[in-house]
């Protein structure tokens, strides 16, 4: 129950907390032949009941004789909330914070009243882990394993926003998540075409926090437009239509939604794939339209927001054959871009497809952002060794500088950069829809058509032993259609390479 009152005002119970200090030792208490001989509190943790138990000693008097109220109030709120009309407090937070909470028992007869003024914290649960999109029965179910301090998944909560938010849903027909930070939290962002459309959530709570139509100017989309994906960066932020238009959006700080998306888009382009990674000063952009690849500055923050034209760099050290990422020709198309950092150098892999046959480039990028430059470096390109078992709807992901994961039908495989090999990693009874890694890329995420989400140990030990390790499996989601790695802050997000 969530009934506002205005009875008791943050000053009200400050007020009551300097009278009765919330030190572990309490007093007895009398009132109307009633005493307080244990009240255990402890402290919240969202999505779970919140139980305290107070011990009464009523005496000669009946538990009958008396109304219990318990009220809670978040330090940056104004007003309580009621919470239950039971002696014994069981409620589930559904906001992380410091709370100041008020226990009353009044005699029905006498209209006395005690109270007892505690303090609590209410904790997220919801920090680290993997979150899980799926299509179930129509419907956007979002699920999430959470990883523990010893990076190890210690529960899994399917349908997480259905559980603590029915009847309420959280929509319709999904298509893909997105992530951004601030210094304390996350954002997920849930790219949806049906139901509330698409919505961003409270990382520590799950809680719908706004639509997408509202982080426009004038709070709606621009005509025809349609959420197909979005990247944040540092201080850059696009969002992408499925129609290729790209709108962007400049923070002025690191408060969520400190500005709006820009309704005049990109120009001269269709941008139909993105690629950012924290180390990146860029938001890497594909114009389908121009068959190029552009970047968009987020750092420094003089030029964020600049755009960037890929060039061959004249100075050379390209190998021939490599394909220009101006103008890849006509009859090529980009299918994934991938990036790493070895030391302080950025890396790029790149999966081409030209006429009938998968590419593999590897390279290098220069950003001269005063004349709206990004400089190819070190590029090589050669026939991917994929050729055979891949397809244009194969799913990739790079964990590093040794190993490109891609999933296609019901298998996951390897390429051994080292080796130039692929390998076999494992086979299922679905198919293979999104691959994504944690934060130290020695773990691998895999959805499946079927519904089937399981999470694989791919370090080296492993991948040399030939043998695929599970480290955790989940079945009967729906149809998943993406999964991205949950890293709860700014610092844990920024840190990875």
């Amino acid at each position: 129950m969530k009934t506002k009152i205005a009875i008791f005002s943050i000053f009200t119970l400050f007020a009551f907390s300097s009278c009765l200090e919330d030190k572990g030792n309490y007093d007895l208490v009398d009132l109307e032949n009633v005493t307080i001989t244990s009240f255990v509190k402890g402290n919240a943790t969202i999505g779970e009941p919140y139980i305290i138990k107070p011990v009464l000693d009523y005496k000669e008097a009946s538990e009958d004789d008396f109304e219990y109220f318990w009220y809670a109030n978040r330090s940056d709120y104004k007003t309580s909330d009621t919470l239950s009309y039971e002696k014994d407090l069981s409620y589930v937070f559904t906001k992380s914070g410091w709370y100041i909470g008020v226990f009353q028992i009044k005699n029905k007869k006498t209209g006395g009243i005690t109270s007892k003024v505690f303090t609590f914290d209410v904790y997220s649960q919801y920090q680290k882990g993997w979150l899980v999109l799926s299509d179930k029965n129509g419907v956007s179910t979002l699920s999430y394993a959470r990883v523990n301090s010893d990076n190890i998944i210690d529960k899994t909560f399917t349908d997480i926003y259905g559980t603590i938010y029915a009847p309420d849903k959280l929509g319709a027909a999904p298509i893909t998540l997105g992530r951004h930070y601030s210094n304390q939290a996350d954002q997920i962002l849930v790219v949806q075409d049906g139901g509330s459309g698409t919505v961003e959530l409270d990382g520590t709570s799950f809680e719908k926090v706004i639509t997408t139509d509202k982080e426009f100017v004038d709070g709606i989309y621009p005509s025809g437009f349609i959420p197909l994906k979005a990247e944040y960066g540092e201080r850059i932020e696009v969002i992408i239509g499925k129609d290729g238009r790209a709108y962007t959006r400049i923070r002025t700080s690191r408060i969520f939604q400190s500005t709006r998306y820009s309704t005049t888009s990109l120009g001269n382009a269709r941008i139909t794939q993105t690629h950012y990674r924290p180390a990146l000063d860029f938001i890497l952009l594909y114009d389908e339209q121009n068959n190029r690849i552009l970047g968009i500055q987020d750092l420094p923050q003089s030029y964020t927001g600049k755009i960037l034209y890929a060039k061959m760099d004249p100075q050379g050290g390209n190998e021939d054959g490599f394909t220009d990422l101006a103008n890849m020709g006509n009859g090529t198309k980009l299918i994934y871009t991938g990036s790493y950092s070895s030391g302080s150098i950025d890396y790029f892999i790149q999966i081409l497809k030209k006429e009938d046959k998968y590419r593999i480039q590897k390279f290098r990028l220069r950003s001269e952002t005063a004349v709206q430059s990004l400089y190819v470096i070190e590029g090589t390109e050669a026939d991917f060794k994929g050729n055979g078992l891949v397809s244009d709807q194969t799913q990739y992901f790079l964990t590093g500088g040794l190993y490109l994961f891609f999933g296609e039908g019901n298998r996951l495989y390897y390429y051994d950069f080292n080796l130039n090999q692929i390998k076999t990693y494992a086979s299922f009874s679905g198919n293979v829809t999104t691959l994504e890694s944690n934060s130290s890329k020695d773990q691998i995420g895999v959805g499946l058509d079927n519904g089937e989400f399981y999470v694989f140990d791919v370090t080296n030990e492993v991948l040399a032993s030939g043998t695929p390790s599970t480290l955790h499996k989940v079945e009967n989601l729906g149809k998943i259609v993406d999964i991205q790695f949950k890293y709860g802050n700014y610092s844990d997000f920024y840190s990875q390479n």
